[in-house]
């Protein structure tokens, strides 16, 4: 059927529902009275309309001229006096079947228009839904994708720019068309609350809503709950609370300074003699921690591996002065052991 055909099963149709409307109302006056009062039809080369009611701005048209002075198809126009010219047109109809609501020329199956404000229905013959704002500016699309995926786009066109994609598993892409994850983020994240992981080897992330700026990372427990006994604490000043055992393949700290001072000239090498009298009185080396404050202080391991290298390298010092002393020595018992084997040749 083409469209002159439709155009007029239309009109034939709609008179036919008139006449019948028509006949039920003669009892107010004759059918020639109320057609006149209520229905007017005009044809002129531009376009045909059928007028209803009683104001003048009420009217379906067909716009069946060769001009197709408003584009084309068929109009529904209603009397409005709040509008400039005192009539909206609120339904529209194209040559292509697309139907536009709120007066706006439809350039989708479905073209609503709420002032200045769009909603397209299969826009660019795709199947979707598009969302234009009052400025023309960023549009929205949510539309079926080639791959059986739901999309989320921005742009001039449908699907053009990709924002999220929803696939038929359920996955979620967020600036990813192919996302390979439940959740598959290109991009920073943001959370405002803890992000915590399911199932049986379940953890939390947990971040307190205080003023303590940690990060606290625990296990789950079977009964939902975490195990925050075993949990690891990240603080905002680079420190880190572990509450178990540390394994790892290479530990490497970094502190300074070193202990080299102790091969300075001015370095007051303590005296063995001193050194001997402070462990028999306090059961530990000088300058090192008792294992009763280290049970509860604990031990910082950059500054007591420093403490460590300072006295081995105070036993090297004694141990250097040892061997200068026992070398003196040697020197004088061999001296001696020359001597008496010249008193031994006299005799």
């Amino acid at each position: 059927m083409n469209n002159k055909t439709m155009k007029k099963t239309f009109f034939t149709s709609f008179f036919a529902l008139l006449t019948l409307s028509a006949n039920a109302q003669l009892q107010n006056g004759s059918f020639d009275q109320l057609t006149a009062k209520y229905i007017r039809v005009n044809n002129i080369s531009e376009y045909s309309f059928l007028g209803l009611g009683q104001q003048t701005n009420d009217m379906i048209i067909a716009d069946n001229g060769a001009t197709k002075l408003y584009g084309g198809g068929y109009f529904f126009r209603v009397h409005n006096d709040s509008a400039p010219s005192q009539y909206v047109d609120a339904l529209m109809i194209d040559d292509n079947g697309n139907v536009g609501i709120g007066g706006t020329k439809p350039t989708a199956k479905l073209d609503v228009n709420s002032a200045g404000q769009r909603v397209l229905v299969n826009y660019q013959d795709k199947p979707s839904v598009s969302f234009i704002p009052n400025n023309g500016n960023s549009w929205f699309h949510i539309s079926h994708g080639l791959n059986n995926d739901l999309a989320i786009s921005q742009g001039g066109n449908v699907d053009f720019q990709r924002l999220v994609t929803i696939t038929n598993s359920g996955s979620v892409g967020i600036g990813i068309s192919n996302p390979m994850a439940k959740l598959d983020v290109d991009g920073n994240v943001k959370l405002s609350g803890d992000l915590i992981s399911s199932g049986v080897n379940g953890w939390i992330f947990h971040t307190p809503d205080d003023q303590r700026r940690t990060l606290h990372i625990a296990p789950s427990l079977p009964n939902g709950d975490f195990d925050w006994a075993k949990q690891v604490v990240f603080n905002n000043n680079g420190n880190v609370l572990i509450n178990g055992k540390l394994e790892a393949k290479e530990v490497k700290v970094t502190l300074s300074p070193t202990a080299d001072f102790v091969f300075e000239e001015k370095y007051d090498l303590p005296k063995l003699e001193n050194i001997e009298k402070f462990i028999k009185e306090n059961k530990h080396l000088p300058e090192v921690a008792s294992a009763k404050e280290m049970e509860k202080e604990g031990v910082n391991v950059g500054e007591f591996q420093i403490k460590l290298l300072q006295k081995i390298e105070e036993l090297t010092l004694y141990t250097i002065e040892q061997n200068k002393i026992n070398q003196e020595q040697g020197k004088k018992i061999e001296e001696l052991e020359k001597q008496l084997i010249q008193l031994n040749s006299k005799k």
